[in-house]
Order: C-alpha cells, then structure tokens, then sequence
C-alpha cells in the first residue's frame, strides 16, 4: 500500500472512531431528518474507504468499511419510531397527547408538500415544528428504549452457522479530486464462519450494470422469458465464486440489487440461483444478531386483510370537484396525469378478493382471529385505525412515480414536495380512482402513500404482505435501502415484509400467496415456506416473470 493511502487510512480511521464516540451518544434523540443527513455524510466516508480497499486489497479497510455500512443502515432503522410506538402504547396520557400533536403536525405537512401552491415558509416552518415534537416525543420515551448498540463484522460472523454467509452491497461513487464522481462502482463485503476478515469483491462499470444490464433484465422478465444468462455473469457470478458449498446466504442490498430478484438470475448450465442456494433478504445484516433461528412454527394471533378495493366507490363521494375548490394536491395531479397517458390503470381485482378469504380461511382454521376487509369496506381509514395486528396483507394495486414533473404552469416542484419518494409511493384503496379523477371523498382519499404507511401502529407486527404490483419499489439511495413503502413499513414496526418488484400475474399470485401460507402454518420457517412456494410455482410457470415478482424481507 502506497504511503498516501496507508496515511488517509489511518487519518479516516480516527476520523470514524471520533464521530462514532460523538454521535452515540445522541442516537436516541436523533430525529429522522437528522439521522439522514448523518447518513449522507457517512457516504463520503464510506466511498473513501472503498475506494482504498478496491486500490488496496488485504487491508484492514474492508473491514472498516463493513463496520461502517452496518452503521448507516441501522442508523437509518432504529430507535426514533421505536421510541413513538413505545409512546403510543404507554399509559401516560401527556406522552399520548405530544404523539398526536406530532402526527397532526405531520400530516398537515404531508399535504401542503403535495400542493405546489402551497407557501415554501410555511412548509418549512410544519417541518421544523415536526422536527421539534418528535425529538421532544423520543425524550420522553427514552427510558423504555434500548441504546443503540455499535455492531462490528465480527458479531455478524459469531451469528453465522456452517453453511452460512453474509453478503453486503454497498453502491459509491468513486472520489474525484475535489468532488465525488458520477463513476458508480459496487462493493461486495462477503463474511463467512472461516473468514479472519471480510472479503471485498468489486463490480466496477456500476454505471452500465444500472442502465444496460439492468434494462435487459427488465426486458427478458416483461417479455414472459428466460433472463439472459449475462445478467448472471455481470450481477452475480464473481460473488458466486466466493460462496462454494454455501447454502444460505443472507444478502444486505444496495443500489440496483434492489431491483432484481438474485434467484432469478440463470446460470450458464440453466439453472436459477434459487435451485442452489436460499438467498435471504435483509435490510440489513444485523438482522442476524436479533433474529430466533430456532423459531420455526407460525403462532396463532391476529391476521388482518385487505383485498379487491371498490376503486370507484360512488357510495361516499361528495360531487364537489377537488378542482375547483383548489384542495387536490400535486401528487394527485401527478396520477392523474399518469392514468391519462395510460401509465397504469385501477381495474377491479377479484383474484385479490379470492386470494384473501381463502389465506383468512386458512388461518381461522388454525385459531387466528381473522378480519377481512374488501370491495367499499377496504378503506384507507380502515388500514389507519390498525393496532399492531400479527399479520397485515393488503392485496391491491400499488404504484411509484417514477419521476417528480413539473406543476401545470411549467415551474419546478417545491423542494421535498413531488422529490419526496415517501410521497410517490403508494398504494390504493376504496375510493382511490373517485380522488384521482378530481372528486372529493368523505374522509381519506383512498390512497395510502409511505409517508403515511410510515406512522402506522404496525409494532410488533410479525408479517406485512403488500401482494400488488411494484410495492418494492423506490427513490434508491446509498446504504439506506428503498425509499418506498418497504422502508415506511419497517419504520412502522413491521418485522418481515413480502413485496413485488413488478406487474405480477393475478392467478399465479393467488396460487403463491396460498402456498406460502400453507407452508408456513405447518409449521417452516417463514423464509423456508416463501422458497418452498416459489419452488412450487417455478415448476408449473417455469418463466421469472411468474414465480420471481415477489420477494422475503427480514424472514
């Protein structure tokens, strides 16, 4: 190692070790705005050290560099929701009445950030007060929440078996001289029982693997084929020739991996990554330390379901148009927009409905309490009023604007308005397409967008199943996972989530959804019957675009 790098390693490494001693102690009343751009500024560090282990290998960077990705993405997960949910369910009547304050200040915001009319001082003025509440709200709960606990590469591989590996994906852009390049590589920090340090594979023309690769993998699945085997020899084959006589492997996403299914990807003799290996997804790898691996059988509780929406819930609108009385806001403009141009559409789903009062049939029969909700009486308002049900599945549709566009006069979006992914991920409910034509509804507007998922009563909650289309999807930003329905479903508590990364079929969604919790009820671990299901559709529906839509977080 040249004396320049050995000097910026050293300087980087006390540099990580003081902030790490600053910030620790203040992790608790962290909002989550701060805890962002604390993020955000732990990027540099870790494209530095990246970039010194890719120019260095068999330095201690790697290692450094791993301690520090599992900082950020724990960072961006814990404590401050936990504190409000630990609030919410406490008996104090004053911590009870901050906690509504702040959701009330944090919906107001929610909808003038949609309204490009609205006044930018007065956002930011919601924000700050927002802001305020929330660290005042984790204050006083802090008593009832565990510290934030520094976890090292070490404790991931004591939590590893024989057989096991732990794979994490970290996306940067290469440093430049007095700025980071828009050069994207991908680092691979692979743990292993055996391992005395973590090994670094990299992935260099990031840039292509999200544009060409990524659009040709998008291409075989939406054509109903075969992905191309040089998805695997670019995505996955130089971490797969690490992972030998490997049968699980728990695998921490960044980037463009957010985006595919790895059991998907075909090898060069035909086979899927899926008929080697039991990929587990997870958030992040110190899922490991927390995770019962000896619990394997589903215990009876609450499961609530939501299936086939009334989309055009005539019942409860007021014909008053949105329009005219100026309340509507960009988003919804936004959909509007995209219904127009024919990007989606909200057609009915009876499959869905089919789907769900079969898995409620199922659960009743193994003494679960069982709610359904379905046509006009699957609401918004119903999915708001949750209390931390065992299992929450919503099938439905769902959508991410890809894209924040301008307002109708041809100005930009206010800053944080149709910019905030958490405000362009959605999912519908009754009453969705009325709000998207124009028309006012009594009460919600049928569409629940991840701001809002974000502060639903989900803690505790075992299994969220969003079983609609592109529910994974997302803003992907460095580190911090998808900023979409799946990080506002963590946020609101919920243990494991099973999402789809695209269209999926009706009737081979069903016939997953069914297997899985048929699997699970006799007792396998939820990740052993979500594989053991998509084995099962694999075999009858052979094609990727059938079996591989949908994915296990945190299993």
């Amino acid at each position: 190692m040249s004396h320049l790098y050995e000097e910026s390693l050293d300087a980087l490494a006390k540099t990580i070790k003081i902030n790490r001693f600053l910030i620790q102690p203040k992790l608790a009343i962290l909002s989550d705005q701060e805890r962002i751009q604390l993020a955000d500024q732990l990027i540099t560090e870790s494209s530095i050290l990246a970039t010194i282990a890719w120019k260095n290998p068999g330095t201690n960077a790697a290692a450094q560099l791993f301690d520090l990705q599992l900082f950020t993405k724990n960072l961006l997960e814990k404590t401050t929701r936990k504190a409000a949910a630990q609030v919410q369910n406490s008996n104090d009547p004053d911590l009870k009445k901050s906690y509504t304050e702040w959701l009330d200040v944090l919906e107001q915001a929610n909808f003038m950030l949609q309204d490009p009319a609205a006044d930018p001082e007065a956002i930011r003025q919601l924000q700050v007060s927002a802001e305020g509440l929330e660290k005042n709200l984790v204050r006083k709960g802090l008593a009832q929440v565990e510290p934030d606990k520094y976890i090292y590469w070490q404790d991931i591989r004591a939590a590893l078996q024989p057989g096991e590996a732990a794979v994490d994906v970290m996306r940067f852009r290469l440093p430049g001289i007095d700025r980071i390049t828009d050069t994207v590589l991908y680092a691979f920090s692979i743990i292993r029982p055996e391992y005395e340090a973590p090994k670094m594979i990299f992935i260099e023309k990031g840039n292509d693997l999200e544009t060409f690769t990524f659009g040709q993998y998008q291409s075989d699945i939406k054509k109903i084929q075969e992905v191309a085997i040089i998805s695997y020899q670019k995505l996955w084959a130089q971490v797969a020739e690490n992972l030998n006589g490997v049968k699980t492997v728990y695998f921490s996403p960044d980037g463009i991996y957010h985006k595919i299914n790895l059991n998907t990807l075909r090898l060069p003799d035909g086979s899927s990554v899926i008929d080697h290996q039991s990929i587990k997804l997870v958030t992040n790898l110190s899922e490991l330390l927390t995770k019962d691996k000896q619990k394997t059988k589903l215990q009876s509780g609450t499961a609530v379901l939501f299936g086939n929406p009334k989309f055009d819930n005539d019942l409860t609108v007021n014909n008053t148009s949105a329009e005219s009385s100026g309340t509507i806001p960009g988003t919804m403009r936004d959909l509007a927009n995209a219904v127009t141009n024919g990007d989606f559409e909200i057609k009915p789903l009876p499959a869905s409905e089919k789907e769900v009062n079969d898995i409620a049939r199922k659960l009743t029969a193994h003494q679960w309490e069982t709610k359904v909700f379905t046509q006009a009486q699957a609401t918004e308002a119903a999915v708001k009023k949750l209390q931390h049900p065992s299992i929450l599945h919503i099938a439905t549709h769902g959508y991410f604007l890809n894209s924040a566009p301008a307002t109708t006069s041809g100005s930009p979006r206010l800053p944080g308005a149709g910019a905030n992914p958490a405000l362009r991920s959605m999912l519908f409910f009754s009453g969705a397409a009325n709000s998207i034509a124009g028309e006012v509804l009594q009460g919600e507007d049928g569409i629940l967008t991840a701001f809002e998922a974000a502060v639903l009563n989900l803690d505790g909650t075992e299994l969220v199943v969003l079983s609609a289309c592109n529910t994974g999807l997302g803003k992907i930003q460095n580190g911090e996972g998808v900023y979409g329905l799946q990080r506002a479903f963590r946020i609101a508590g919920a243990k494991s989530l099973i999402m789809s990364l695209w269209e999926v079929e009706d009737k081979a969604t069903e016939q997953f959804m069914n297997n899985f919790y048929e699997n699970w009820i006799s007792g396998m671990s939820k990740s052993a019957a979500f594989r053991k299901a998509q084995l099962a559709l694999k075999a009858k529906y052979p094609q990727p675009f059938y079996w591989g839509g949908f994915v296990l977080v945190n299993g």
